[in-house]
């Protein structure tokens, strides 16, 4: 009988994903998909309002509207660009026309 050693051992019970990408898969296909909200002169205002006072570095949690879905992703604005209009947070392009909400956080 031979001795395996410990390593060997524990490689025999390590994951093994036969699919590439399958749990990938699975995910966007338990992504709930929803259409795109048409916004009040009120969040419209608002929003422009918030936008207008943000400065690069400045931290915020963002609601924006992403291909069939509403995403929130916090971090650093790192680009505002008025004449485009659009956000860069962090690495996250949003446009201006997907913002839901913005929250500047102190």
């Amino acid at each position: 009988m031979v001795k395996m050693s410990r390593a060997d051992r524990a490689k025999q019970f390590m994951p093994f994903a036969a699919l590439r990408g399958y749990d990938q898969v699975v995910k966007e296909r338990e992504r709930i998909v929803c259409e795109k909200e048409d916004l009040t002169e009120e969040r419209i205002e608002q929003l422009s309002k918030t936008v207008s006072v943000l400065k690069k570095g400045d931290l915020v949690k963002v609601k924006y509207y992403k291909i069939d879905a509403y995403e929130t992703i916090s971090g650093v604005v790192t680009v505002i660009d008025t004449t485009m209009r659009y956000l860069k947070v962090i690495k996250t392009l949003i446009p201006f026309d997907d913002l839901y909400q913005i929250e500047i956080i102190e």
